[in-house]
């Protein structure tokens, strides 16, 4: 059984392929599948939990890109006891099997890489330094651009976006926030954004500015989504396999009916550049 919320398009494209991995998978190993969706904040943090779930034919649940904090939403009785695994999601407070991304090392490649290029002027655009709530994956690949820089003794320059305006993730907060940052620091040659939506934004932020890419300022993304090849220039970008995710979490929860009692197991993925034509030499080189 599956049951559609509606069509996977209005689904952020990151979890659009996580989702179509899933069901995939689901019918390789002939499981039925239903989707239910859950209330989040501003910066993915579960709110409510949908009454979808409460049939007792449910066995278990994949939990998809979200932030659960227990002293907010915790995770309802009747859930807890079942199979639960994430996916590129958080619970604090909870012992649960996850699929993750290893953030932090995929920024420091990213960044890594932009250095090799021989930029030493490299800011970071995506998260924000406020006490928030916000989904980990933000911190984690702005800790990556900072040990990457901080390592050859190169300045930080760390972007914060209008979080009472834009989710942190959307390609608004990438424009408006390059726009700030090329204005304010003209002599940055090159950006790391935390994702290939906040890419796109800083591409048409210094185009509109009269800087071109990449002969003035060169960028760099992060998941690899179908949109980053369709930006002009073709993003640079740090792949994240999708498909990989979903299947591992589906035998991850498949696992865990067969053997209830099992120890709760984490799988980091790690991630590789996809060099397009978004970086060149620095000008002045």
């Amino acid at each position: 059984m599956k049951r559609d919320p509606g069509p996977l398009s209005q689904i952020d494209p990151f979890y659009y392929d996580i989702l179509n991995a899933i069901e995939e998978e689901c019918q390789r190993l002939s499981l039925n599948m239903l989707y239910t969706s859950i209330s989040v904040d501003h910066y993915g943090c579960a709110q409510t939990w949908p009454d979808t779930l409460d049939d007792n034919s449910v066995d278990g649940l994949l939990l998809v890109g979200l932030f659960i904090k227990r002293d907010i939403v915790p995770i309802p009785d009747e859930w807890a006891a079942k199979p639960i695994v994430l996916i590129d999601a958080y619970a604090s407070g909870y012992d649960l099997d996850n699929v993750v991304i290893d953030n932090t090392d995929g920024a420091f490649k990213a960044v890594s890489y932009l250095i090799k290029q021989g930029h030493e002027r490299i800011a970071v655009v995506g998260g924000c330094s406020k006490p928030v709530a916000s989904h980990p994956a933000a911190p984690q690949r702005r800790q990556g651009y900072m040990s990457a820089v901080q390592a050859h003794n190169l300045p930080c320059y760390l972007t914060e976006s209008d979080i009472e305006k834009y989710n942190l993730w959307t390609f608004e907060a990438g424009y408006y926030t390059a726009q700030q940052l090329l204005i304010d620091s003209p002599e940055v040659t090159a950006v790391f954004a935390c994702n290939d939506v906040l890419g796109s934004g800083v591409i048409k932020a210094a185009r509109d500015l009269g800087r071109h890419v990449p002969e003035d300022l060169s960028v760099v993304g992060f998941d690899d989504i179908a949109h980053a090849r369709l930006t002009h220039p073709p993003l640079t970008t740090m792949k994240v396999d999708r498909a990989l995710m979903g299947a591992l979490a589906v035998r991850h929860l498949s696992n865990h009916q067969e053997r209830l009692n099992k120890i709760s197991v984490t799988t980091m993925l790690s991630t590789e550049i996809i060099v397009r034509e978004s970086v060149s030499f620095p000008a002045h080189r």
